[in-house]
């Protein structure tokens, strides 16, 4: 059976960084990809979102890589946006949709670790 790591992912104002760690809390495998700031005025500082979206599939390929044979059982996000950030109902609708998958894989793992203790928690 692959092992169960968990995938964080910081989304930075200098990169996006992707770590897979094991339930022990061993980081198992980490990368960054970087991100540009553009500075278009005087105290203006700006960043594109699909940059955000390539670099984290950048770090996220770069980890899973690393560790072709694990299983990603949980995803942590953290993330620097500024509250002017206002998600789109697209990015609104795939987190939910996300999140309805996370915990339904979850629990069918759940399941299957009690199951496999012969019912036992």
């Amino acid at each position: 059976m692959p092992e169960s790591v968990f995938l964080g992912l910081d989304v930075g104002t200098s990169g996006v960084k992707a770590i897979l760690v094991a339930p022990s809390g061993e980081v198992v495998a980490s990368a960054t990809s970087p991100l540009t700031m553009a500075t278009p005025h005087p105290g203006w500082a700006e960043q594109d979102p699909e940059a955000w979206w390539q670099a984290a599939l950048r770090s996220i390929a770069a980890v899973k890589g690393k560790r072709a044979d694990a299983r990603i059982a949980a995803i942590a996000i953290e993330t620097c946006l500024a509250p002017q950030v206002e998600a789109t109902d697209f990015e609104r609708e795939w987190h939910r949709r996300n999140l309805e998958v996370i915990v339904a894989q979850s629990t069918f793992a759940l399941d299957a670790a009690i199951a496999a203790r012969g019912g036992r928690a």
